[in-house]
């Protein structure tokens, strides 16, 4: 599955995964490139998107398709979010 989400002229993927079977044979690397050029079709010029710092294979597949790392991203949460 591959979800490309085109916010004007930056695309991202809203959502690249496998059933764990179909793994390991250079599928996400397939998808993500078929939704790449989906979004450069809807005018996208730039892409970005992130994933978890230990999810060595899909920043195999990022790089795979061309993209360049920029740096790592520190998500906050809190249990109550009402204060």
């Amino acid at each position: 599955v591959v979800l490309p989400v085109a916010r004007g002229r930056c695309g991202s993927m809203g959502f690249v995964g496998l059933a764990p079977e179909w793994r390991g044979a250079g599928l996400a690397r397939e998808l993500l490139a078929l939704g790449l050029a989906e979004l450069a079709a809807a005018g996208c010029d730039r892409y970005a998107d992130r994933t978890d710092v230990h999810n060595e294979p899909m920043w195999r597949t990022f790089a795979a398709v061309g993209c360049r790392f920029l740096g790592i991203e520190h998500t906050l949460t809190r249990e109550d979010a009402h204060g």
